[in-house]
């Protein structure tokens, strides 16, 4: 058995994962298509049949995401833009999922500099707005739209284009992993942010060692969906960072 060959039935009609069986004709089966398609993606590297068409296929749906360049929205332009605030998770497994194709060695020169470009421009969308991220309203501030208030956001992204990091952003990305919450949720999206940013040091191992004795990272993928066939695939470790 392969994912490819699993996951028919788990789409829906705008090409984003389904976090339930049999919506294929629904335009909007899930909030966090983006997430949830990013953690397939990383499924179909570690099982190792990613390639090319599926990085491309992969790019395209999120740049059709895309409100404004840098600026994501929670379902494809013209399908669907949905009406709360998308929040800092979607972003999170968006950016593991980029780095994963930056480090494969199925991937393409094009494939790495479109995963690097969306960063980029995610990266500058927060410049200019301060780290801001309102798809409803955009170029409003809300609180809830503030992504730069979560210690970890910006480092993550810094990390992954390999940027420089000062010491201050390094200390709360740190902290953040040190305490992160116990939660479904904070499980996987401590491990987005890691895989995400490539750092490995003392401080990543101790996490990786945690989340292993909690069965690993694919425990915690689609954790209320058991049946769902990203969770077979999903790796249990980090993925070893590489240059790019």
């Amino acid at each position: 058995m392969t994912l490819k060959s699993e996951e028919v039935g788990w789409f829906d009609a705008s090409g984003m994962v389904s976090p339930e069986f049999g919506h294929t004709d629904d335009k909007w089966s899930s909030g966090n298509g983006i997430r949830y398609s990013s953690e397939r993606l990383i499924a179909l590297e570690s099982a190792g049949e990613a390639e090319g068409v599926d990085f491309d296929s992969f790019l395209t749906l999120m740049e059709n995401c895309e409100r404004q360049p840098g600026l994501m929205m929670r379902g494809p332009t013209g399908i669907h833009i949905h009406g709360d605030q998308q929040s800092f998770d979607d972003y999170i497994a968006l950016f593991s999922a980029l780095r994963t194709i930056i480090d494969s060695p199925n991937s393409g020169i094009k494939h790495k500099t479109r995963s690097r470009d969306l960063m980029m421009r995610i990266y500058a969308h927060g410049l200019k707005t301060g780290f801001v991220y309102n798809n409803v309203d955009p170029g409003k501030f809300t609180v809830h739209s503030w992504l730069g208030r979560f210690q970890f956001f910006r480092p993550t992204l810094e990390y992954a284009l390999g940027f420089g990091v000062p010491w201050w952003r390094q200390a709360g990305f740190y902290f953040s992993i040190l305490t992160h919450s116990t939660t479904d949720d904070g499980w996987i999206m401590t491990w987005h942010q890691i895989h995400a940013s490539g750092v490995d040091n003392w401080i990543t191992q101790r996490f990786e060692r945690e989340i292993m004795s909690q069965g690993g990272a694919a425990e915690f993928v689609f954790r209320g969906h058991k049946e769902h066939p990203v969770r077979a695939w999903f790796p249990f470790a980090l993925p070893k960072p590489r240059t790019f």
